[in-house]
């Protein structure tokens, strides 16, 4: 019994470099498709980052501020009470000139109507 020793098929050259090319496309898609998933996945974890710089601004940065603003009254209400036990007289609705340090009273702010 002799075995049928077939000679194995094979592809012309044009067949060939037709499937090769096809492969290497299906392999570029498949890595442009991996590609941009990564770029949404980095562009999602960029958008959490900005809510959570966002959240320790708002919490940290704005509440320093307030306290900030806070000192900031509190000093301006002490040096005013200091002048005014030193030059013995309030300064509510007075203004202190700029170039001659004069205090003078506020202009009244009434508003002329026609």
């Amino acid at each position: 019994m002799a075995k049928n020793k077939e000679k194995p098929q094979a592809l012309s050259p044009a067949q060939y470099w037709e499937w090769r090319t096809t492969v290497t496309e299906l392999h570029l898609a498949q890595k442009d498709l991996e590609k941009a998933q990564a770029e949404l996945k980095i562009l999602q974890k960029e958008t959490e980052l900005c809510a959570v710089r966002a959240q320790l601004f708002q919490s940290i940065r704005t509440e320093a501020t307030k306290l900030g603003v806070t000192a900031a009254q509190k000093e301006y209400e002490r040096y005013t009470k200091v002048l005014e036990d030193c030059l013995g007289l309030s300064l509510k609705n007075k203004i202190i000139d700029d170039i001659t340090y004069e205090i003078r009273e506020l202009p009244d702010q009434k508003i002329k109507t026609p």
